[in-house]
């Protein structure tokens, strides 16, 4: 009896230790480009589309008027993207808005009271949100591209955090466009985040970095060359198509340069693998 129980009590030990372990360990690191079927986001108002989209083959779309007595809002939300460790996470996302064109859309909105854009959090699908972003006819890039966004915010430890993007329609009568959102990005400081490295259109992230390593650039990047400390170029395998994430776990621990090919310049930035 007395080795049944101390094989249990082990056993019970050693489940707890795993647990607490993957609760102290959480972290986020969650990708969405929607070009694969199954991204969960709901999807009564923003649809997936490939018409006019940023720079993968798809992203999400609602589309937005002010016809009706009382403007309709657009809303969509997602699926748990992880479990928060309680420390700063750094959300990326693209988004744009077009004038509405039932085949073909290429026109930015350029009415100065068109609406707002908010980006919330929740520990739910139905909230409560906070609101950690907001995009308004003052702070809009209007641009038929897409461009970049980055906010930073920090939920509480061990809970589960759910986004929502919700679009509502301005006082114009006359409104009438697409709301874009694609290439959402969701990484979270712990063992494998570091700081991200940025300039005005170009982010890599994490730096220090063990596993993969993600870049967001505001046009294309139509190559990457990557060279070791000694200035020897090393090959990796598993590259996006689109230059947008980058497998670095087989690379020997030490600093590499990117010579990164975008709009026609090469920029260069400096990546430590750890």
């Amino acid at each position: 009896m007395k080795t049944i129980l101390q094989l249990l009590g082990g056993c019970m030990f050693m489940a707890a230790s795993v647990l607490y372990t993957d609760t102290a360990q959480a972290q986020i690191d969650y990708q969405q480009d929607f070009s694969r079927v199954g991204h969960k986001w709901t999807d009564r108002d923003f649809k997936v589309t490939n018409v006019a989209v940023c720079q993968t083959e798809s992203a999400i779309r609602a589309h937005v008027n002010n016809g009706l007595a009382r403007p309709v809002v657009a809303e969509t939300v997602s699926p748990a993207v992880g479990v928060s460790n309680g420390e700063a996470i750094t959300l990326m996302y693209r988004y744009k808005i077009l004038i509405y064109d039932n085949v073909l859309p290429y026109q930015a909105e350029n009415t100065t009271d068109w609406g707002t854009i908010t980006l919330d959090y929740g520990s739910s699908r139905n909230g409560p949100w906070t609101a950690i972003d907001a995009i308004t006819p003052q702070n809009h890039i209007r641009s038929a591209d897409c461009a970049l966004r980055q906010v930073t915010f920090s939920p509480a430890d061990s809970t589960k955090v759910y986004l929502r993007y919700r679009v509502t329609p301005g006082i114009n009568p006359k409104s009438n466009y697409f709301v874009y959102i694609d290439d959402v990005s969701v990484l979270q400081d712990g063992l494998t985040t570091g700081p991200v490295v940025a300039t005005s259109d170009l982010t890599v992230y994490p730096n220090p970095v063990t596993d993969y390593l993600n870049l967001s650039f505001n046009g294309t990047i139509s190559n990457i060359a990557i060279f070791d400390h000694q200035g020897q170029p090393v090959i990796i395998e598993d590259m996006n198509n689109d230059f947008s994430r980058l497998d670095m776990t087989g690379l020997k621990f030490g600093d590499y340069v990117l010579k990164i090919t975008a709009n026609n310049e090469v920029r260069e930035v400096s990546v430590t693998k750890k």
